[in-house]
């Protein structure tokens, strides 16, 4: 794992992206907040990012979420991704894992479970139980 490794935050709620920044960048992560998809990818393919935590309600709409993870594991297939909602449920559950989603929380966020995930995503861990779940 990298010293700092750069971490891509997407996330309409600008309350959410504060609280990230906080505590991720107290744990020695670099991150990179933005709010919408196209920012999001843009932002990919101007620079080297490690990880990649978003909503999957981007821009407001989960289809519109999912247009973006679909995009990203195609233009960046080995990119670990987490995906944070509020309001998730099987069918989205399933679509995720579909696009090779391993790491899948509800909001409010457990940031203890976050960080390890991360971590763990990082290092490059490919065991499936290691990646907590929570829906």
């Amino acid at each position: 794992m990298k010293a700092h490794p750069k971490i891509l935050v997407v996330d309409n709620d600008r309350n959410i992206l504060a609280a990230l920044r906080l505590s991720l960048t107290a744990e020695g992560y670099r991150l990179i907040g933005c709010c919408s998809a196209a920012d999001a990818l843009n932002k990919i393919q101007r620079g080297n990012v490690d990880l990649v935590v978003t909503e999957i309600h981007v821009n407001g709409v989960v289809e519109s979420g999912f247009t973006f993870l679909t995009t990203l594991r195609h233009d960046t297939p080995h990119l670990p991704i987490i995906v944070i909602s509020n309001c998730l449920d099987r069918d989205v559950e399933k679509r995720l894992i579909s696009l090779g989603i391993k790491a899948i929380f509800s909001k409010p966020l457990e940031l203890r479970l976050l960080r390890r995930t991360m971590r763990t995503l990082l290092i490059g861990s490919k065991t499936k139980s290691q990646f907590p779940k929570t829906i």
